[in-house]
């Protein structure tokens, strides 16, 4: 949806005629649509993405970024960084939040991590990497946004392009927006292409209807494929990317809380004479921790009322300890082979991601 936004706005900043027919109006942009077609009839057909393919418009897309970056510094103006947190920690919050789905890297990582080489060692290397690269670039890339433009005039949609020319760099300005229609599609395209597989994983499991995980005679998910691609297409052709954003990112971080929950389970098991204890501890910790996390946000601080968060933490936090103390280790599978990573600390580790993955969803709006 992002994509054809830019697209729409790139036609309309060269006044072409088609302009008026990518946006009819009514929230609709058909070229969002069709992108999505398009990469439903690929996956169909069975193409398949080539590494190096992946490879070069990755590159491409960390040179434009890197560009960006650059160009923004390059007008600097130093009134438009003051003050420096307009909106206090809570905008922090919020602004992180909303972008969480520019961690997408992360989840394609782990949806793919069938087909890795050596993935005990491979992945965990290509998660710090995946995680630590996109973190780096989005704190000075946005650093370098609101550093040549005021945050409130930044637009939403083209906010560098447009930043651009509105500081007198319009050729810069151009270049981005082609840079980003050009290499965004290759990504919609590798966004989609881990859905049906992670859909067949599901169903495999038992987690959703078995129709997700049949196959054809050429190997094919066609079935999952038509109705994942389907939907997206509905989504990405009558829902604007302003409320897309939120959903997306509450998505992304609920499902981040259940891998760190599962996490648990694989590290640890309910003792002898109490086999459901493990798992009726964990979904207190989830009740509690998402509870505490909206307890802090709408609840006024420095009154009687900051008692009820604290509490609530507290509870979450005792419950973690009980599942430490009271839950023995489970040998995991591979756990012993040297140069296999293990996640230190656990259930600690993984109930404070979950916590603080609740904490961010609890700066969402229903609307984006």
């Amino acid at each position: 949806r992002a994509w054809g936004d830019k697209v729409v706005q790139w036609a309309e900043d060269l006044d072409l005629s088609v302009a008026g027919f990518f946006n009819p109006g009514y929230g609709i942009n058909t070229l969002a649509g069709l992108m999505q077609v398009a990469c439903v009839a690929l996956l169909l057909v069975g193409a398949e993405v080539g590494q190096t393919t992946i490879n070069v418009v990755t590159v491409a897309k960390c040179v434009l970024v890197l560009f960006m970056t650059v160009m923004g510094f390059a007008l600097y103006r130093g009134s438009n960084l003051t003050p420096f947190l307009p909106k206090g920690f809570s905008g922090v919050l919020r602004g992180a939040t909303s972008t969480y789905f520019g961690y997408l890297g992360f989840d394609e990582v782990c949806c793919l991590a069938g087909e890795a080489k050596n993935p005990q060692r491979n992945v965990p290397n290509s998660l710090f990497i995946t995680v630590g690269s996109v973190t780096v670039l989005y704190i000075f890339s946005a650093w370098a946004l609101v550093a040549a433009q005021d945050y409130r005039d930044i637009d939403p949609e083209s906010g560098y392009s447009q930043a651009f020319k509105d500081r007198g760099a319009g050729w810069a300005g151009q270049f981005v927006a082609a840079g980003e229609i050009a290499t965004l599609p290759l990504v919609v395209l590798v966004s989609f292409l881990a859905q049906p597989r992670l859909q067949f994983a599901m169903a495999e499991d038992g987690l959703i209807p078995r129709v997700f995980a049949e196959v054809d005679a050429k190997g094919n998910l066609r079935k999952g494929i038509l109705i994942a691609g389907t939907v997206a297409t509905v989504i990405a052709l009558f829902v604007p990317f302003t409320y897309l954003d939120d959903a997306i990112s509450a998505g992304i971080l609920f499902s981040f809380s259940l891998t760190n929950t599962g996490l648990v389970v694989v590290r640890r098991e309910s003792p002898p004479d109490s086999p459901h204890l493990l798992r009726n501890l964990l979904f207190a910790f989830n009740a509690l921790a998402l509870a505490a996390s909206f307890a802090w946000t709408y609840t006024p601080l420095g009154g009687p009322e900051t008692a009820a968060p604290v509490l609530l933490t507290a509870a979450a936090a005792g419950v973690a300890c009980v599942i430490a103390r009271a839950c023995p280790d489970r040998e995991a599978p591979g756990s012993n082979e040297e140069g296999n990573f293990r996640v230190p600390l656990v259930p600690f580790i993984p109930c404070a991601g979950a916590f603080f993955n609740y904490v961010l969803i609890s700066q969402l709006t229903w609307l984006g």
